[in-house]
């Protein structure tokens, strides 16, 4: 599904799931939503690979083992994006690779689904189309 050997173009899975968030931007956060109207973090993760034909898990504890692992250096657009480590291996919240460097994310009460820069810190990476 990859171009011209990996040349970080998204499958159209991806694009298609990213396309799926970015019309949800502005939607706002709430704790356990899935869409179409509201969302939290795993939801708008979970919603926009369903709308793309992709089954992902619903939570981000799960979506850490999603997919494959991949180095933060070669995120693609579609990527999700495990961050804010409760403990090893417990992830709290995913966001949503739109760029090596931004994502989309549903991130907290109170606020709206919006882009974000991928954050410094530790992050895992995982591709799941």
């Amino acid at each position: 599904n990859r171009l011209a050997g990996g040349l970080g173009l998204p499958t159209a899975a991806a694009a298609r799931a990213v396309a799926y968030a970015k019309s949800k931007l502005g939607a706002p956060y709430v704790w356990g939503a899935e869409g179409p109207n509201a969302f939290d973090c795993s939801g708008l993760t979970q919603a926009a690979y369903a709308e793309a034909g992709v089954r992902i898990p619903r939570t981000t504890y799960d979506l850490v083992n999603a997919g494959q692992a991949v180095n933060r250096n070669d995120i693609q657009e579609g990527d999700l994006i495990l961050c804010n480590w409760s403990a090893p291996g417990t992830p709290e919240h995913v966001m949503m690779a739109v760029s090596s460097t931004m994502a989309i994310e549903a991130p907290t009460p109170g606020q709206s689904v919006k882009f974000s820069p991928i954050p410094s810190g530790h992050i895992e990476v995982r591709r799941v189309a």
